[in-house]
Formats: structure tokens, C-alpha cells, sequence
């Protein structure tokens, strides 16, 4: 559990990748990291999206890193300014 959380941000890929091991054993090994990497796939592509939102800041960036999730990027993206996305990210 400890080395999936160092590797793996997104829960939903700890959790997919358990349980196809669990049900495959080791044959099913690439299905079980082909399916956590789409899921994790998925956080990399919110970034780009959220990017602009965040700003420029390294600092600022690695944090919202560890927020950049499903809802912190609806609720962003859904706003109609970017002051109101950024509040909406943060929040």
C-alpha cells in the first residue's frame, strides 16, 4: 500500500490495479497496470487543462498537483471566469 502511494497518486489506480491482481494473480499483470496507468492517465490530462487556471509558481504548481482531481476540475472548468475558476479549484 505505501510503495502504491508513492508510485500512484490517483486512488482509482491503486484500487483497479488490486483488483485485477487479486482476481488474475500475475498473469494478469499487464491488464492490471495497463488499466491504473489509463486511470492515471486521465490526472495528467486534467493538468493540462488546469494549467492556466493555476498560473505560473512552481510552488504553486506542485501543490495543486496533489488537488488536481476529478472535482477540483469540474468544479474549475465549470466556472464562467477565470477569478471564479481559480476560486473553484482552490475551494
Amino acid at each position: 500500500a505505501c510503495v502504491l502511494s508513492l508510485v500512484m497518486f490517483s486512488g482509482g489506480s491503486q484500487f483497479a490495479l488490486i483488483g485485477v491482481l487479486a482476481t488474475g494473480g500475475t498473469a494478469a499483470d499487464p491488464a492490471a497496470i495497463a488499466g491504473a496507468a489509463l486511470l492515471g492517465l486521465r490526472n495528467g490530462l486534467y493538468a493540462i487543462r488546469v494549467s492556466p487556471i493555476i498560473g505560473p509558481g512552481v510552488a504553486k504548481r506542485l501543490l495543486a498537483g496533489h488537488l488536481t482531481i476529478d472535482e477540483s476540475t469540474a468544479v474549475a472548468t465549470a466556472q464562467p471566469t477565470l477569478a471564479a475558476q481559480r476560486v473553484g479549484f482552490w475551494a
